[in-house]
């Protein structure tokens, strides 16, 4: 969706990404510049990444045979 076309309906765009839990990509000139995602679904993102973060430095931690 085109951010001028955002802004026109911010309040749509934000309900269609809480009711639908999929992100809404933004873009200018045909390139995405954003994503509006639900904060519930942002917040699982982060919690993914540091996990995957913390596996990986574990396993370098690891002793190697």
């Amino acid at each position: 969706m085109a951010v001028s076309e955002a802004r026109e309906h911010l309040a749509e765009v934000i309900a269609s990404a809480q009711r639908t839990g999929e992100p809404v990509y933004l873009t200018r000139r045909g390139r995405a510049v954003a994503v509006v995602v639900d904060p519930a679904v942002f917040e699982k993102l982060l919690d993914d990444a540091e996990d995957a973060l913390d596996r990986a430095e574990l396993h370098w931690r690891e002793p190697r045979t």
